[in-house]
C-alpha cells in the first residue's frame, strides 16, 4: 500500500454530553454560572449558613450562556440556589 488516507491516533470524544442544566465554576472573587439550556425564567439566590439572602436575581436565559455573580469572601460558606423553569439545583460554595 503506498498512500494513507488517514491515521486514527487514539479515540477520543468528539462533543461531550451533560444533562445537567447548569453548571457552577468558582472565579477569583465570585462565582460563573453556566447555562447549558435556555430558560424563561431562573431565579438566582446566594444564601450565608445562617439562610440569608446575600444576592437574588431574576433572569431569562434566551440561549445558552454564563453568568457572573459576585461573591465576598467574608460571608464563607454560601449555598447558591437556582430555580425555574424545570431546574432546581443546590451548589455549596467555599470561596
Amino acid at each position: 500500500y503506498s498512500r494513507v488516507t488517514g491515521v486514527q491516533t487514539c479515540a477520543l470524544p468528539i462533543c461531550s454530553i451533560s444533562h445537567d442544566p447548569v453548571k457552577v465554576e468558582i472565579v477569583n472573587d465570585g462565582v460563573m454560572l453556566h447555562f447549558m439550556v435556555s430558560f424563561d425564567n431562573v431565579f438566582i439566590q446566594v444564601v450565608d449558613d445562617s439562610g440569608i439572602p446575600l444576592f437574588e436575581r431574576l433572569l431569562s436565559i434566551s440561549s445558552p450562556q454564563s453568568y457572573y455573580i459576585p461573591v465576598s469572601t467574608r460571608e464563607n460558606p454560601y449555598l447558591l440556589i437556582v430555580s425555574g423553569d424545570d431546574v432546581y439545583q443546590k451548589f455549596p460554595i467555599n470561596l
